[in-house]
Formats: C-alpha cells, sequence, structure tokens
C-alpha cells in the first residue's frame, strides 16, 4: 500500500463487492467552500456520538506558539497521529453549544480521550480547518514536479477552497463486505467482514508503523475497523490482526479499497495546471500538508 493511502478520502477505486454498501450512497459532495460557511464553526464530515448527544459540530482557534511548541516536538515528530491529537485538544474550543474543555478541568485526561476517540476522518479535517485559519486555503506543493520531460518545473499552488468535501449527515454505520476467498479456520470458510469508521486511537498506533512496513499498517488497520470475520451460516470468529496476516492479498485489497472508499473529508487528489499547458492529477496527504506548516 502507499504511504498514507488508509487515509486518503476519495481514493477512486472499483467496488469490487456485489453490492454497493449503503454508506457510500450516503455519502454527499460539495466544495469546501460551499460545505464550509464559517472559518472557526466547522461542520464535522462525520458526525459521532459522545454519550447521549451525536456530535455534528466543532468550535476551533489559530494556533499559538504554545500549540507549536507541542507539535514540534521529536515525540510528536515521530507519530503523527499523536500531532493530531495534540493540535485538535488544544485548538478545539467546543462540541455543539455545550461540551467544552472547561467540564473537563478536573480531568483533562477526559478531554483528550473524547479527541482521541472521535473518527480519524473528523481529526484530519479538523487539523486542515486549524491549519486554514491561521494560513489561508492555499498550499504550496514544493516538492511536486511537472511530468512533462521538457518542462520539469518544480512547485505548484493549490487552493483548498476548490476541493470538494465528502461527508455524511449522521453518524457512519458499519457494512458488510463480502471477500473473494475468505479465511479457512477448521474446515470452515469465513467470507464476510462488517467495516467499521477509523480512530484516532487506531491513526496514533498505525502511523509509527508506515515508516517500518505498509503492510503492517493495513493489517493494524483492518484489525481495527473490523471485529468479526463471519459467513451466511452465522459462523463467526474474532477478527485480529492473526487473522487479517493470513488472508490472502485479493482480500485485503478488498478490504482497504472498501475502508478507503468510506472515508470522508476532503478529496486529496488535486488536478494540477503547469504553466506549459501539462495536466496531471497529485496527491496531497493530511502529513504532508501539515509538514509544510
Amino acid at each position: 500500500m502507499a504511504k498514507d493511502k488508509a487515509f486518503i478520502p476519495n481514493k477512486k477505486v472499483e467496488n469490487k463487492t456485489t453490492d454497493i454498501p449503503p454508506v457510500l450512497n450516503d455519502i454527499k459532495t460539495l466544495s469546501f467552500k460551499e460545505y464550509q460557511k464559517y472559518p472557526e464553526i466547522i461542520t464535522l464530515p462525520e458526525p459521532f456520538k459522545y454519550v447521549d448527544q451525536v456530535i455534528t459540530k466543532a468550535y476551533i482557534k489559530e494556533v499559538t506558539g504554545a500549540e507549536e511548541e507541542e507539535y514540534n516536538t521529536p515525540q510528536n515528530k515521530e507519530n503523527f497521529g499523536r500531532l493530531v491529537t495534540s493540535i485538535c485538544s488544544a485548538c478545539i474550543t467546543q462540541f455543539n453549544e455545550d461540551i467544552t474543555p472547561q467540564r473537563f478541568q478536573q480531568k483533562p485526561i477526559e478531554w483528550r480521550e473524547i479527541i482521541r476517540s472521535m473518527p480519524m476522518s473528523d481529526r484530519d479535517y479538523l487539523l486542515f480547518c486549524i491549519y486554514i485559519l491561521s494560513e489561508g486555503t492555499e498550499i504550496e506543493l514544493k516538492d511536486v514536479t511537472c511530468p512533462n520531460p521538457s518542462c520539469r518545473s518544480r512547485g505548484f499552488i493549490v487552493d483548498i477552497k476548490e476541493q470538494g468535501v465528502r461527508y455524511l449527515e449522521k453518524p457512519f454505520e458499519p457494512f458488510e463486505i463480502t471477500i473473494p476467498k475468505g479465511y479457512k479456520f477448521k474446515d470452515k470458510i469465513y467470507n464476510k467482514v462488517k467495516i467499521g469508521t477509523s480512530t484516532g486511537i487506531m491513526q496514533e498506533r498505525v502511523f509509527p508503523l508506515f515508516a517500518q512496513s505498509p503492510s503492517k499498517a493495513d493489517t493494524l488497520t483492518m484489525a481495527s475497523c473490523i471485529d468479526t470475520i463471519y459467513n451466511d451460516k452465522n459462523d463467526a470468529q474474532k477478527f485480529n490482526m492473526d487473522v487479517a496476516r493470513s488472508l490472502t492479498k485479493a482480500d485485503r485489497t478488498v478490504i482497504m479499497e472498501a475502508i478507503s472508499e468510506s472515508t470522508v473529508g476532503i478529496e486529496l487528489i488535486v488536478d494540477m495546471q503547469c504553466k506549459c499547458g501539462r495536466q496531471f492529477p497529485t496527491l496531497v496527504t493530511v502529513t504532508d500538508f501539515f509538514v509544510r506548516w
């Protein structure tokens, strides 16, 4: 898997399941400038449940020197998931109309745990919005090079407000897919799984693995998003990292594509236009975006 594949919203892939999962029909798209009306009041692309509420909005503030000191630490630079948690914990000032850090002054770790348990799509989207609030919607891609061999211009500007935002209007519902080969255990084949949402807890665990092995990151991603593997006869087994490792490449590909295709947030495949006239797509990952800050 290419770096950050599991975290790329709207990566265009062929749906290889027999039926289109309902959650994919529920995903809608607007441009960022249409979707995000107010820079400091963020409409979350994936509403989530907290206690007895559905969280749909977050209020943010600009990054200060304190947050810069927080994210410019070796620990955070080694683990982008922890960096997202740190920045969001400091720059989110409120959820909905009544959930604020002040409610957790006696137990500040509980505020951080809310941030960690949020859908990863929301965390990444909030990180973009915090950046945009401070720096504007344009970002310079210094490392992107025009593929035209007679040009090879380097460095392009992307305006995020022109990008699409994929979003849900209700909390994510796990959806079933059928994998082509299945997991064999004691003469039984298990070929169905339900894909759940990815959270910040998973993000903190997965990102360090990318440097070691993208395949290990895939394995952990699958184990984090799936609870059970089963079949039409209602035989079921707990889905864990050992099960994920035992699946064929074809099965793993179908699962990772389903996770990717059901991810919401800013569309990060950007169509570039070079001054030489060449048009080409490029990918802006969340990590690339924030590293340039």
